[in-house]
């Protein structure tokens, strides 16, 4: 019983650390790549009007929290007057460019159907 409360306990430090102002731009690029995917997908599912607009949208929130994360990072390196590059720069650069690689056609690509 001690070690179930334990590891409930230590999930709920791994969240807090996650969606710390320190790693927040993680969170920010996996909720962009879900985001990215739902646009892929969204259009599979149905190819009315509402769905393309949705699809377009949800592109705006993922590009949104894409750039977000990336402005997080270079605040972070600019108040601690480092110049290097870490990995959660490289997580959010590599989300941005997927959203703005892979979106935008799919977007493109169901425009012709509707």
């Amino acid at each position: 019983m001690e070690d179930n409360f334990k590891s409930k306990k230590g999930n709920s430090n791994f969240l807090k650390k996650a969606f710390s102002l320190e790693y927040v731009s993680i969170p920010l690029s996996v909720f962009s790549l879900v985001l990215s995917l739902l646009v892929v997908f969204m259009p599979l599912a149905s190819y009315t009007l509402p769905v393309y607009k949705a699809s377009i949208s949800l592109f705006f929130i993922a590009f949104i929290f894409s750039l977000s994360g990336i402005i997080i990072e270079f605040i972070k390196n600019i108040k601690n007057d480092k110049s290097s590059f870490n990995v959660q720069l490289a997580i959010s650069m590599f989300s941005l460019f997927i959203v703005c690689i892979i979106a935008p056609l799919t977007i493109n690509a169901y425009s012709f159907i509707i």
